[in-house]
């Protein structure tokens, strides 16, 4: 078998010897998994794991907001389930919210002259999903919050946001975010994505390629 030898400190028994002895192990397994399934139901050893946590970045100070978040280790389903009192709390609010694994996004709709009212809503409700959070074992990286406007040229003239609060943390507005690795300016112009694509020199190798097969 050409599997990793792979294995957790929580295992019964290696990796490899399983591998060698799978000719009379793997019908025993199988059953056990498909009884599983089919039950829905899984041992109380089988729910337990080992998750050791790391630094984003080797030589950077070890405190909390410095690690990984180790949760979309769950997978995507099991992440869902588990963050999905996150929705109950922000429906109490006037505010939309968007999810893609742990990235979460707040977002909420107005008008210039209701300004002062959107911006109370969204620390409100940050507030409450911090606390939800904390709750729920789960941590918010308040420095590392990002706060944009987005609108026309001609709308934007006429709203002046100097920061809003999340947590300890005073948020100053961007003009453009990076969105599951596209980058989005407060016009909603492709511009900016388009230069940070064309200063990677891979890219840019690869275009030139293109062009010349053209």
């Amino acid at each position: 078998m050409s599997s990793s030898n792979a294995a957790c400190t929580l295992d019964p028994m290696p990796t490899w010897l399983i591998k060698r002895c799978s000719d009379v192990l793997m019908p025993v397994i199988t059953q056990l998994l498909n009884l599983s399934l089919l039950e829905g139901h899984a041992p109380a050893p089988s729910k337990k794991a080992v998750v050791k946590t790391m630094l984003k970045k080797s030589g950077i100070d070890p405190m909390l907001k410095n690690y990984r978040p180790y949760l979309r280790a769950l997978g995507p389903i099991l992440f869902l389930i588990y963050a999905s009192g996150l929705f109950k709390v922000v429906d109490k609010h006037p505010t939309n919210l968007h999810t893609y694994v742990d990235d979460t996004q707040l977002y909420v709709s107005f008008k210039p002259t209701s300004l002062a009212n959107a911006v109370n809503a969204i620390e409100k409700c940050i507030a409450d999903v911090r606390t939800w959070m904390a709750s729920n074992l789960l941590f918010m990286n308040d420095s590392k919050t990002e706060f944009m406007i987005i609108s026309s040229r001609k709308q934007i003239a006429k709203i002046s946001v100097d920061s809003v609060k999340v947590g300890d943390a005073i948020i100053k507005p961007i003009t453009s975010v990076r969105n599951l690795g596209v980058w989005f300016d407060q016009h909603m112009k492709m511009s900016d994505h388009i230069g940070k694509i064309l200063q990677n020199p891979r890219i840019l190798g690869r275009l030139k390629r293109k062009c010349c097969d053209c």
